[in-house]
């Protein structure tokens, strides 16, 4: 009964006095929406960082290559380097497909690429042969046409996929591109689809932009066909194998040694290139930073609410003085200390948390311009409302603490007297 009676007068003294408590919540609704508004970007930032890393496919995956020759220190002794040389074999098709049927994961492809002159469609034009987990893995679609299928590798089809780029600028969009001819280097493809980006708008945060263009201006042939035409014993220039978690991450890169140890004879002439290693490192390193940064711009909005607790004080000390009368007579007729220190507490709760709501509001609002204007989802995180709203409660217990112990403790008499 106390709390409902404590927030009608609470409500009713705010109301009576509109121009004060609107300068009076300016300070705080500045506040908040400053805390909220850089708790979002910094995580929403955070967010973008970890998709973008996710679809360039780094996290839980490796990549096998040929050994170079200089790659461990073992490789350098002269009786290493002529054993390897005398028997060792590159890293081929039948490796890829040994991995493939072997190998329990999410995402596993080879690759070949070359470029080729071609003044019909450009100076030069790069053809990559893979398989079709590189389209499901890199979230490209078919715009136009169909994917290559398993007859299309049995047979070493001259078969291809254009990237979208590649078809609006060399070939005008052509609706009718299907079923075409494409001669590139010595070879002709027939065209059997347009390769486009699934995703709708451009991540201004995405480290994959400059592979995606890129491979939106190649030709995709399959992986069988560019290993018959472009390479020399089979051989593939890297296999990448995506796990689904670390765990079989871990028993993936373990079992892909044993793997490719008895199709080499036991020779190591392949390695492993762990990129979702270094990119774990690369992104704990970038989150330190974040968070250091996230402090300290905390810190520097928080002055906007210390300035509008500020306001809130000045507010309530002056608000004593105006309200000596009813304070009088509210303790003449039984009124207690707690119930006039309850009733001024409960003035600064109020107010804290009407500036709280309108800057939270307002940063909704903020957090939509920015993720429109910086081309980043960004969200508004309840983590981040907590903080604000919890924040602005604080300074405003605080602030109200010292004018509702001064009300508290005014002698009735006096105060019934006030402005006699």
């Amino acid at each position: 009964m106390l709390l409902a009676n404590n927030i009608r007068s609470s409500l009713t003294i705010i109301l009576s006095h509109k121009i004060r408590t609107l300068l009076t919540l300016l300070g705080l609704i500045i506040g908040v929406l400053a805390v909220v508004s850089i708790f979002s970007a910094v995580d929403g930032v955070k967010v973008a960082i970890s998709t973008s890393v996710g679809n360039m496919g780094w996290d839980n995956s490796f990549t096998i290559t040929t050994k170079s020759g200089d790659s461990d220190k073992d490789y350098n002794r002269w009786w290493v380097r002529k054993q390897t040389k005398r028997e060792a074999k590159p890293v081929n098709l039948n490796d890829f497909n040994t991995l493939k049927n072997e190998l329990d994961v999410e995402h596993i492809y080879a690759m070949v690429s070359t470029t080729l002159h071609n003044s019909k469609y450009g100076r030069w034009t790069q053809v990559k042969a893979t398989n079709i987990d590189y389209f499901d893995f890199k979230n490209y679609k078919i715009l136009e046409g169909r994917n290559f299928n398993n007859l299309d590798e049995r047979k070493e089809a001259n078969v291809c996929l254009i990237g979208s780029n590649f078809w609006e600028s060399n070939l005008n969009s052509d609706p009718n591109i299907i079923g075409t001819k494409l001669t590139l280097g010595q070879h002709r493809y027939t065209v059997i689809g347009v390769v486009g980006d699934i995703k709708g708008e451009v991540n201004e945060f995405d480290f994959n932009q400059w592979q995606r263009r890129w491979d939106l201006r190649s030709i995709f042939i399959p992986l069988s066909t560019g290993v018959k035409y472009y390479s020399t014993n089979q051989e593939v220039q890297e296999i990448y194998v995506k796990s689904e978690n670390a765990n079989s991450f871990i028993y993936n890169k373990n079992r892909a040694r044993q793997l490719l140890l008895i199709n080499h004879d036991m020779t190591e002439s392949f390695e492993f290139a762990a990129e979702s290693e270094e990119i774990l490192k690369f992104t704990q390193q970038l989150n330190d930073m974040l968070n250091k940064w996230n402090t300290i711009l905390m810190a520097i909005a928080s002055v906007s609410l210390f300035v509008g607790g500020i306001g809130l004080f000045s507010t309530l000390l002056i608000s004593i003085n105006e309200r000596m009368n009813e304070i009088g007579i509210r303790k003449s007729i039984g009124a207690s200390e707690f119930d006039i220190f309850s009733l001024l507490l409960s003035e600064a709760i109020i107010l804290t948390l009407i500036g709280s709501l309108v800057g939270i509001s307002l940063a909704k609002i903020a957090v939509v311009l920015i993720s429109t204007a910086m081309k980043v989802p960004l969200v508004l995180p309840f983590n981040g409302v907590l903080v604000g709203l919890g924040f602005a409660l604080l300074i405003g217990i605080i602030s109200g603490l010292y004018p509702a112990y001064k009300a508290a403790k005014v002698n009735p008499i006096e105060a019934v007297y006030y402005f006699d």
